[in-house]
This record gives C-alpha cells, sequence and structure tokens, in this order.
C-alpha cells in the first residue's frame, strides 16, 4: 500500500480470494468496517510504525479463515464489534492483549467465533458469555457461570443434545441455528430472552 496512505474504507478489499498478504502504513489510524471481510487466504497482517496507533473496526477481518498472524498488533488500541469473528486461526498471543490491555467495549467483543481460542473443553468464555464452542461429542454442556450465549455460537454445527446451565439468562440470535441433528435441548428456568430464528432450521 501507498506510505502516505490515510484510509481504508468499509469493504475496501472484501472478499478478495487471492490477497495473502496486506502491509498497512503507519499512516492509516483506522481500518473501515469490512475492510478486509472474507479473504479466505489471507494469511498474515503486517502493521508497520512501531509508535503508531490503530483502530480495527467492526467485522474488518471477519471471516478471514486462514488469518494467522499479525506483525506488531501491540499498536492496536481500539477493537470494534466482530473485528476477528470466525479467525478460527488467530493468535491467541492477539486476544490475550486484548483482554489484558481492555481495547474493546464489553459490548463489542470482537472475537466471537473464533474456535482456535476455545478452551480444552472446546469454549470461549469471557465475562460470563459463551463466544465460541468446537463441540467434542455430540453432546455439549456448557459450564455453570455462563449467563449468556451469543448469536449464532453453535450455528451449523452438528451436536445432537446441548446443556445449558442454570445460571444462563439469554440465548442470542440464531445461537443453535442450522443445527439439523439437535434432538434434545435442556433450557433452565433462568432464561429471559431469546433471541431471533434461535432454531431455525434444527430439523431434528
Amino acid at each position: 500500500m501507498p506510505p502516505a496512505l490515510s484510509s481504508i474504507e468499509s469493504g475496501t478489499f472484501s472478499r478478495c480470494g487471492s490477497l495473502a498478504e496486506i502491509t498497512i502504513p503507519e499512516s492509516v489510524p483506522e481500518i473501515g468496517p469490512a475492510a478486509f471481510q472474507k479473504c479466505g487466504a489471507l494469511r498474515s497482517v503486517i502493521l508497520e510504525g512501531p509508535g503508531r496507533t490503530l483502530t480495527v473496526g467492526s467485522g474488518a477481518f471477519a471471516g478471514c479463515g486462514a488469518l494467522s498472524r499479525i506483525t506488531n498488533f501491540e499498536c492496536i488500541r481500539w477493537m470494534k464489534d466482530d473485528c476477528f469473528r470466525d479467525c478460527v486461526r488467530i493468535s491467541p498471543a492477539l486476544y490475550r492483549y486484548a483482554v489484558e490491555t481492555g481495547c474493546f467495549s464489553q459490548f463489542d467483543f470482537p472475537f466471537r467465533r473464533c474456535t482456535g481460542l476455545a478452551d480444552e473443553n472446546g469454549f470461549l468464555i469471557h465475562d460470563g458469555v459463551l463466544y465460541a464452542c468446537e463441540p467434542k461429542s455430540a453432546v455439549v454442556i456448557v459450564p455453570e457461570g455462563v449467563t449468556a450465549v451469543a448469536d449464532e455460537v453453535m450455528a451449523h454445527c452438528g451436536i445432537e443434545k446441548a446443556v445449558l446451565p442454570d445460571t444462563v439468562e439469554t440465548i442470542g440470535r440464531g445461537a443453535f441455528s442450522g443445527c439439523s441433528a439437535l434432538k434434545e435441548l435442556r433450557l433452565p428456568d433462568s432464561i429471559r430472552r431469546i433471541g431471533e430464528r434461535v432454531f431455525i432450521n434444527c430439523a431434528g
């Protein structure tokens, strides 16, 4: 990219299927919403300039399933909602940095459905919200303490049974959509809100 570039606007490189690496110059203060969304071959992002500060817009790299390396990520000062959604190979070091520095809002989680960040039981939980699930078997038992299941967390997975703990109060939009094998779901009495299209196309 040109070294004097001042902005990367919304959707600029979205769905550029052959883009494998991008270098973003220090002159760019913000990456726009969905700027690199669904660039399936994108593996590496180089952020130039050790003294820069950068904001990553909503969904900027969402769906970049091959993205595994972001050089100089410490320059990121703010991450907006879903900016790395479905980046299943995203670096755990980047996630730790984001959590430790608090560079995202509690309402705008950047790493939804990043299954590569899940713990040994297959769950990515932050502040009581289940943001990603990588089922280890046909039965998923969500841990105690989870208060909300985020949007589309288990969409299109092959589970047959899901058990939610008595601490869950909210199930997000499309959380179990497309789970065609789902036959049994335990909903606790603590549930207060169920989002739109939660069970759509659950043929089981």
